[in-house]
C-alpha cells in the first residue's frame, strides 16, 4: 500500500514526548512510541461502527484548511482512533492508562504526517441507504 509506505517515511520520532520504539514483527504498516505504547497501524479496515453520521474529532495540522478527522471507539483498556475521509484508514491505539482528556494528544503529533501522506478521499463513507417509499 503506497499510502502506508509514504506515511511510514513521514512519522515523527516522538509522540507525546515518547521516543519511537521497535515493533514485532517489523512492518511498514505499524509504528509505536513509549511504554505503554501508543500504536499506529496503517491500512486497517473501516471500523464496522463507523457510519456517515458518526461523531468525529478534527485535529488541525497548522496548514491552512488542513486537518485529519478521527473516529473514536473506547474499550476498557484503550482508546482506538481511526482516521476517516482518507484513502487509507489509520488506527492509533492509545492505552487507557493515559487520561481520557489527554487521549487525543498523540493525534496532534501524528496528524501532519497523515495529512501529508494520505490525501482526502473523494467519498469517505458510503451514502446512507435511501429509504424505500411507503406503500
Amino acid at each position: 500500500m503506497r499510502t502506508c509506505a509514504a506515511l511510514a517515511r513521514t512519522l515523527p520520532a516522538r509522540v507525546m514526548g515518547a521516543p519511537r520504539r521497535s515493533v514485532r514483527p517489523a512492518s511498514r504498516l505499524t509504528a509505536a512510541w513509549g511504554d505503554p505504547a501508543v500504536v499506529l497501524r496503517c491500512g486497517v479496515p473501516r471500523p464496522p461502527g463507523l457510519t456517515p453520521t458518526s461523531e468525529v474529532i478534527e485535529i488541525r495540522t497548522g496548514d491552512a484548511g488542513a486537518g485529519v478527522s478521527w473516529w473514536l471507539r473506547e474499550t476498557r483498556t484503550a482508546y482506538h482512533f481511526t482516521s476517516v475521509g482518507r484513502r487509507a484508514h489509520v488506527e492509533v491505539t492509545v492505552p487507557a492508562t493515559i487520561a481520557r482528556e489527554e487521549a487525543a494528544g498523540p493525534l496532534v503529533d501524528l496528524a501532519a504526517a497523515v495529512a501529508r501522506s494520505d490525501p482526502p478521499s473523494p467519498s469517505p463513507l458510503p451514502d446512507p441507504p435511501t429509504p424505500s417509499p411507503l406503500p
